[in-house]
């Protein structure tokens, strides 16, 4: 969350949702599926497109900054993507 410390010693997270599979590896095996249909070679597969819709109670986002996601899979931890946070704009009359 903007304001949390980003730096390798703290790794701890701000906010934590659990996503879960219906069967273990059903994303990547899709990805599979929808990549050999789409012809796109092996070589060529980097990334899983997949999507999650989450819902807070309170979220309190005290300044401007970056949300940062990642995922831990498997024991390993990945970069999801960065959202940038900016103050609504104000309409003055």
């Amino acid at each position: 969350m903007p304001g949390d410390p980003d730096d390798a010693t703290s790794d701890a997270a701000s906010l934590i949702a659990e996503l879960g599979e219906p069967q273990s590896g059903a994303t990547l095996k899709m990805a599979e599926e929808n990549s050999t249909r789409a012809g796109i070679p092996q070589a060529e597969r980097e990334y899983v497109h997949t999507a999650a819709v989450m819902q807070f109670q309170s979220l309190e986002i005290k300044q401007s900054g970056f949300i940062k996601a990642r995922a831990d899979i498997g024991g390993n931890r990945y970069k999801i993507g960065t959202l940038a946070i900016l103050p609504a704009p104000t309409n003055k009359a």
